[in-house]
């Protein structure tokens, strides 16, 4: 580390200096870091660089050594910074940039992602002890390998959670490889978690879907049905209206019957009457004629 970081660590303490100067933040060790890293993807080539997260990124120097150096694609880079975003951000303006803390993935803020490759590059040294433990004990949740870039060889990770793999030191700079202990079994467990979940979920959109089919099935036979019921009411209409012409006519009919009926009943009870009255004026007159008769005896 140079004297001139270290008297502005002293100086405003190190979150205070990062906080103040982070969005016009260099690593006065960019070139050193630069060749590591050229020797790194050399000597680690059978790495997984799909999906990086640059950790404590400053200005961007790592991600833009990695997208000249590594030859695997897919290359896929993000980083994370509290500080120093903008300065990133100005140099790695195609990378996405968090600001998460040190502290906030200690507070497993991030658990459940999952990472090809974490980097972390003159920054891991300076995290707070007591943050420390949780921190990597987080970080074996979420990657199966971590690589530590630091000035000094004192900083060594001695945790459960990670096994040294393989190292290196050039020009001062110690890069050192550790593979998590944890990662493998936590995500067996998490990943078949999430295919009961999966399974799950599926079986209740089957299950709807079943459902919506069903209840549109039963809509489109109630609509058929109202359909043809209707085209059997349209059918149906001129069979009616003839129907009802047919009893109109015939009710007429049977009126003119009646009429008629009741015509011959008026002529029959007229012609009764009148044959009575002809009766009645026979009788009268024989009667008459029979009393004449008995008179003229008389004399």
């Amino acid at each position: 580390m140079s004297k001139g970081i270290r008297n502005q660590y002293s100086k405003y303490g190190v979150t205070n200096y990062y906080t103040q100067f982070g969005s016009n933040y260099r690593n006065p060790h960019e070139r050193r870091l630069t060749l590591s890293i050229k020797k790194m993807t050399s000597l680690f080539s059978d790495l997984d660089y799909s999906n990086v997260l640059d950790l404590a990124c400053g200005s961007g120097e790592i991600t833009l050594a990695l997208q000249k150096y590594v030859q695997k694609k897919p290359l896929k880079i993000s980083g994370m910074d509290p500080f120093t975003n903008e300065a990133y951000k100005m140099r790695c303006s195609s990378n996405k940039i968090e600001t998460f803390s040190f502290e906030d993935l200690a507070n497993g803020q991030i658990f459940g992602r999952k990472y090809s490759l974490i980097i972390c590059s003159y920054a891991m040294h300076l995290c707070n002890k007591s943050v420390l433990p949780n921190l990597l004990a987080q970080l074996a949740l979420i990657t199966l390998h971590l690589i530590i870039i630091s000035p000094t060889k004192k900083f060594q990770i001695q945790n459960y959670n990670w096994q040294k793999i393989n190292g290196f030191v050039q020009e001062k700079v110690h890069v050192t490889l550790y593979k998590s202990i944890n990662f493998e079994m936590v995500w067996e467990k998490l990943d078949y978690e999430n295919e009961k979940e999966n399974e799950k979920e599926n079986s209740d959109q089957k299950e709807i879907k079943t459902k919506e089919k069903q209840e549109s099935k039963t809509l489109k036979n109630e609509k058929g049905t109202n359909e043809k019921e209707k085209l059997l009411e349209e059918d149906q209409k001129p069979i009616k209206q003839d129907t009802n012409k047919k009893k109109v006519v015939i009710e007429k009919e049977k009126e003119k019957e009646k009429e008629k009926e009741k015509g011959k009943y008026i002529q029959k009870t007229k012609r009764k009457i009148s044959s009575q009255k002809k009766e009645k004026k026979k009788k009268t007159k024989s009667n008459s004629s029979v009393k004449k008769k008995q008179k003229s005896k008389f004399k």
